[in-house]
């Protein structure tokens, strides 16, 4: 088979996938929203998981419709064995009546992967950066601090927490060595027991390995940008780990009205004090604050478990 011939086969199967990708992400968004519907009244955690569950059938379905594609070819013919190229065309005949429309779609495809990769490159290089540029030693007093939030919530790989002039909000940033910065406008503006309950937020995130599921998540997004349904799961589940994470906190560390109080005045600081965080981090202020804040209020959230945090 020529150079040319190649790189038409490639193209028509990745044209393939690109239909197919069609009617499997409406399916699967389909299959979602009623998991939603039919799981509206349960805790979040179980909507979390329809969420990834969803999210793990995105990123399977292109390799699904390839393995079959494959299998296929695999099949003897009674006449002659196909081409890839005439394969991937008899997986999706509309190509052919279409002319270029398969190649221009896979054109743009790839240039809509190339920009957001270089975007999601460039947050995560951005991201690095703030683990060490403007950032200044706690006290031993809150290592000790620390570590007791870490054992409440199950953390036990090792983290390290700085403060930072360079974030508005608290943030965790990595997964094997994660850092939590907490921004200087916190340090001042937040009493003791506000900035325990905001970092065992960003704790909860480590503890729950949403820094992982992150990862994933902008890779889907990346490879998906073409179908609207990856954007419905994105955004339930960066809502929805929110809301896990709000429920572990009050559960295990503490009282869920000094809770909200600290939800609010970290989120009036960086109203004062707004710069362009990167995408790629989780912070204790993200998905839709208002709503967190009043399902907590409501008593929606766990009862706490614990007498709060003990640490002197």
């Amino acid at each position: 088979m020529t150079y040319s011939a190649s790189l038409s086969a490639v193209i028509d199967t990745l044209a393939t996938l690109l239909l197919h990708s069609l009617w499997q992400g409406a399916l699967i968004g389909l299959l979602y929203a009623l998991s939603l519907l039919y799981l509206r009244n349960a805790a979040p955690r179980a909507r979390y998981g329809a969420a990834l569950v969803a999210l793990l059938a995105l990123a399977l379905a292109p390799a699904l419709t390839g393995l079959a594609m494959a299998l296929s070819a695999s099949v003897p013919s009674v006449f002659s064995s196909p081409s890839p190229g005439e394969l991937a065309r008899s997986w999706a005949p509309v190509w052919g009546d279409a002319g270029q429309l398969g190649p221009l779609w896979v054109a743009l495809w790839l240039a809509g992967v190339i920009t957001l990769s270089i975007r999601v490159l460039w947050n995560w290089r951005r991201a690095q950066r703030l683990t060490h540029l403007g950032c200044h030693a706690l006290s031993p007093a809150w290592e000790t601090r620390l570590e007791v939030l870490a054992r409440q919530l199950g953390v036990r790989r090792s983290v390290r927490l700085v403060e930072s002039v360079l974030v508005s909000v608290p943030t965790v940033i990595g997964w094997l060595k994660p850092v939590i910065l907490l921004p200087s406008s916190a340090m001042l503006g937040l009493n003791q027991r506000q900035l325990e309950l905001i970092v065992a937020h960003e704790l909860a995130h480590i503890a729950r390995y949403d820094y992982v599921i992150n990862y994933v998540l902008v890779t889907v997004e990346t490879l998906w940008f073409h179908h609207p349904v990856v954007y419905l799961i994105g955004r339930g589940i960066r809502h929805e780990r929110e809301l896990c994470c709000d429920d572990l906190v009050i559960s295990r560390c503490g009282s869920r009205f000094e809770y909200v109080s600290a939800l609010t005045d970290i989120e009036t600081l960086r109203s004062r004090h707004l710069l362009n965080e990167p995408l790629s981090n989780l912070a204790a202020t993200g998905g839709d604050l208002l709503y967190r804040i009043r399902r907590i209020v409501k008593g929606d959230a766990p009862p706490s478990r614990s007498g709060g945090i003990t640490a002197t």
